[in-house]
């Protein structure tokens, strides 16, 4: 709870200090903008949240190719590019959709730029750094999303997953640890 809470500490303060909360937008923010996730030409979707004007600079030059769009009046401050946040995201989408994700990821990359793929659950299964364990239970093998919490190897920690135990396979040594006798 405690997590989440801290996370929404910026929706809590506008609904302290104005009495109305954020309005909901999606993956968009409700006082950054350009920020979400914008379709590319492969149908894929890149998040991006520009929240500096060295970010923004360079989104316009690097990544839009529109270096003129950094001082339009329209979008020229913070504030200027939430206010006209559809017509900004327009021209965003209509520079997105020339290029496939792996294009974009590398322009990104190369102006340092932070952004994101939104992947699908089938990408996420199949992204490169996502740890998987395999353990058996009494359907077979299966594998499952790693757990958070790595263990140290270097501690000479037992790092093998353990299989799952059959229906009353352990009984006797549960009932033999509260001191009972198994009837």
């Amino acid at each position: 709870f405690d997590t989440i809470a801290d996370i929404m500490n910026v929706p809590l303060m506008q609904q302290i200090h104005t009495g109305e909360g954020p309005k909901r937008v999606g993956l968009a923010h409700p006082s950054i903008a350009p920020y979400g996730a914008f379709e590319t030409k492969d149908k894929r979707k890149i998040l991006i949240s520009i929240q500096n004007e060295r970010e923004w600079h360079k989104l316009c030059s690097e990544i839009l190719g529109r270096e003129e769009i950094a001082s339009d009046i329209m979008y020229s401050t913070p504030s200027a590019r939430v206010e006209n946040r559809k017509s900004l995201d327009d021209i965003i989408i209509s520079v997105f959709q020339r290029f496939n994700i792996e294009e974009l990821k590398d322009k990104f990359l190369q102006s340092g730029i932070a952004f994101g793929e939104l992947n699908t659950v089938e990408g996420l299964l199949n992204h490169p750094i996502l740890r998987k364990a395999s353990y058996k239970n009494e359907n077979g093998d299966m594998v499952t999303v790693a757990a958070p919490a790595t263990i140290n190897v270097d501690a000479g920690a037992n790092t093998q997953f353990e299989n799952v135990p059959m229906l009353g396979e352990h009984n006797d040594i549960i009932v033999s640890e509260f001191g009972a006798n198994k009837k």
